[in-house]
Formats: C-alpha cells, sequence, structure tokens
C-alpha cells in the first residue's frame, strides 16, 4: 500500500507536468487569425487596407502582403494615438489584426499604433 502512493504521486505529477508543456507550446504559436504588420495602403475609404505582414527575422520566405477588409462590425482600437482626428487609419502605422474564422479578409478587430521609429545604428570610425 505504500508503494502505490508514491508511484500514483510520481505519475499524477509526469501527466500534469506533460499537460503544462502541451499548453505553453500552443500558446508559442500564436492566434491563426492574427496578422501583425505595417500598413501599406488605405482604400475604399478605409474600409479595405493592405497590410505588410511582419516576418520573423529567422524565417526567410517572404510573405506577400495581405489586403483585408473593415466592416461596420469591426472593433478598431488606437493605441498610443491620443487625438481623435489622428484616429485614421493610416500608411505607415503598425497593425495586429484579428481575423474572422471563416473569412481571412475581413477584420474582426484591429489594433492601431504608430510605427516605431527604427534607431541608426552609430558606425564607429
Amino acid at each position: 500500500m505504500y508503494r502505490i502512493i508514491p508511484l500514483a504521486l510520481a505519475v499524477f505529477g509526469l501527466l500534469t507536468l506533460g499537460a503544462l508543456t502541451a499548453e505553453a507550446a500552443k500558446k508559442k504559436k500564436g492566434n491563426p487569425n492574427e496578422v501583425t504588420g505595417t500598413i501599406k495602403a488605405v482604400a475604399d475609404g478605409g474600409k479595405l487596407i493592405t497590410v505588410a505582414v511582419k516576418v520573423k527575422k529567422k524565417k526567410k520566405d517572404t510573405v506577400p502582403d495581405r489586403e483585408i477588409k473593415i466592416t461596420d462590425k469591426t472593433k478598431v482600437e488606437y493605441t498610443g494615438i491620443e487625438a481623435k482626428e489622428d484616429q485614421v487609419l493610416k500608411v505607415g502605422h503598425a497593425v495586429v489584426v484579428t481575423t474572422d474564422e471563416k473569412d481571412k479578409d475581413t477584420a474582426v478587430s484591429l489594433k492601431v499604433s504608430k510605427a516605431e521609429k527604427k534607431k541608426k545604428k552609430k558606425t564607429n570610425q
């Protein structure tokens, strides 16, 4: 009886660890319905945007630009853009788009922010 309890605890611990590892792996993959990039073009009065998709440095394949439709139901959130007159979709803004599960070209929500300025590297001469 006393030998079974430690064995059962060990099995339970391994199963729990395996479940946590699998859950962490799913989180690392990210949301398949999410597109991150920079707005390259705005058309149809702001109802269609073209997003230059951000690619991880490790991947060498280029990803084509994505055209995303914006509907009246699309939730748009502006982060770091406080002035109401500046809260408009503009070329160069950074954007995270969550697309509809059924229609990958239609946005459910947008998170828009000003694009980060790249720092110039100083060269030592």
